[in-house]
């Protein structure tokens, strides 16, 4: 499975605040900014990212502490989960703000790999990427690669455009399988365009970008919710066509493909219900025609390695109960060795259903 925790204190500190000088008033008016700005941030994060994160795990407010971090971290690693780390707030040099006078130090979030293995030995956490919009968290960039983050976002200096360098960033990287350090310079890009045009300064917009730091990793799955459909190509000389589709057990997908669309193996023209094997006939998946097309389910995507041994005939129609919780890969069903003369595509229309 692949979750995100959303790590988030707003506390409502804004510059505006100190002009007020009735205390029980700037206390209201604070609680009221951060109360909306938490609200806006989860509900955002929950309805652009659901269907693509199995889980989002939401730490705001009071629940934004060290203790609650490390002991959901340690849980998504022992569950075998990978996980992503949203972290949204305010900070200070090598400082995130938690909750009340809580802070977490470059030191504190080392230390959450110590504490981890404290309490089981050799854990590593499964923690994949670190993105954080607080000011100056592009000082602890380091500090989260050393406990196991394969890539981290932060600014160095003050960041006057949080949003909506975050919404950007996420659509890309999540939803567009945009690289990670591609998503970054896009958001920062796009973003930049729309604060230029509000009249913010360019030394605060060039402030505003995230450094990003270690692994240019990609999201890897498109998880479509239910009714959602998409096409893919599926080459008949191309042994391995990952879709980039992530699909979880017990979920149903409907496949489709045109009876006009052909591809051939050599000279024979077929389209995606294949033909009767003959007798020199040795396809990879023996249970189903030759150059039928057939589904098969890979632990990782873009890893031609790592085939999970779940196959299913899709020919020009199917419908198809999710066993095992994969990558999508697509193939004309052909010798592993032959696809060398196979040439044509054809386009392989795919629907969640439930």
């Amino acid at each position: 499975m692949k979750n995100l925790i959303l790590l988030q204190e707003n506390t409502g500190r804004v510059s505006f605040l100190n002009s007020i000088s009735d205390v029980s008033l700037r206390n209201l008016v604070q609680h009221g900014i951060d109360g909306l700005a938490e609200t806006f941030e989860s509900t955002r994060a929950s309805i652009q990212l659901h269907g693509y994160y199995d889980q989002i795990i939401n730490l705001t407010d009071r629940r934004c502490t060290k203790a609650n971090l490390l002991a959901e971290m340690i849980r998504q690693t022992r569950a075998g989960n990978v996980f992503d780390l949203l972290i949204l707030g305010h900070g200070g040099p090598k400082t995130l703000y938690l909750h009340g006078s809580e802070t977490m130090t470059d030191v504190d979030i080392q230390n959450l790999l110590v504490q981890a293995r404290q309490q089981h030995a050799g854990m590593n956490f499964n923690l994949r990427l670190v993105y954080m919009c607080n000011c100056f968290s592009g000082t602890l960039l380091d500090s989260w690669l050393s406990i196991g983050a394969k890539t981290a976002l932060g600014c160095d200096g003050v960041n006057y455009m949080p949003e909506p360098q975050i919404t950007y960033f996420f659509d890309d990287f999540v939803k567009k399988n945009y690289t990670s350090f591609d998503a970054n310079t896009r958001s920062f890009n796009a973003s930049n365009l729309i604060w230029t045009a509000l009249g913010l300064s360019d030394s605060q917009r060039r402030e505003s970008k995230l450094r990003i730091k270690g692994l240019n990793t990609k999201f890897e799955g498109v998880r479509l919710t239910v009714g959602e459909s998409v096409k893919r190509n599926i080459y008949a000389s191309n042994p391995y066509n990952f879709t980039s589709l992530f699909l979880v057990a017990g979920e149903r997908y409907e496949f489709k493909v045109a009876l006009n669309d052909k591809w051939k193996n050599n000279i024979n023209e077929t389209n995606a219900k294949g033909y009767t094997k003959g007798i020199f006939d040795a396809p990879r998946q023996p249970s189903y025609k030759m150059m039928q097309l057939v589904g098969e389910i890979f632990h990782q995507n873009m890893n031609s390695l790592t085939y999970a041994g779940v196959h299913f005939g899709i020919g020009t129609s199917k419908l198809w109960d999710v066993s095992l919780t994969g990558f999508l890969v697509c193939h004309a069903n052909d010798g592993l060795i032959f696809y060398g003369d196979n040439s044509g595509h054809v386009t392989v229309s795919i629907k969640r259903i439930s």
